[in-house]
């Protein structure tokens, strides 16, 4: 059987399927983010500014990283956590380093 759209958000580019079982009795509710103009910004981003500190004029803030939304979920799955706290800053940072995730880093500097 094939998943039925429930949801498009046009400004986060999720899109929510509900994906029936084999008997069609019940299945699972997922998100599909397409990713592309995350991606894409984050690469104008390290190019135009690779030391992160955007217009923060007095250089308090810096942009390291933009993760889209249905990876940063998986992430909290997967890292454990109740909540977005302090382990769960660590376990992103660490996934942040692995080759796989570069594409999300907005930024030259290491964090």
């Amino acid at each position: 059987m094939s998943s039925k759209i429930l949801d498009y958000d046009p400004h986060t580019g999720i899109t929510t399927h509900f994906v029936p079982d084999e008997n069609g009795d019940t299945g699972r509710i997922i998100d599909i983010q397409d990713a592309t103009s995350v991606i894409e910004n984050n690469t104008m981003l390290r190019s135009m500014d690779p030391e992160g500190w955007g217009t923060s004029k007095n250089k308090e803030w810096r942009r390291y990283a933009s993760v889209p939304l249905t990876t940063l979920y998986q992430w909290l799955i997967d890292s454990g956590e109740p909540t977005m706290n302090r382990d769960f800053t660590k376990f992103v940072t660490k996934k942040l380093r692995d080759p796989d995730y570069r594409k999300f880093i907005s930024a030259e500097w290491m964090h």
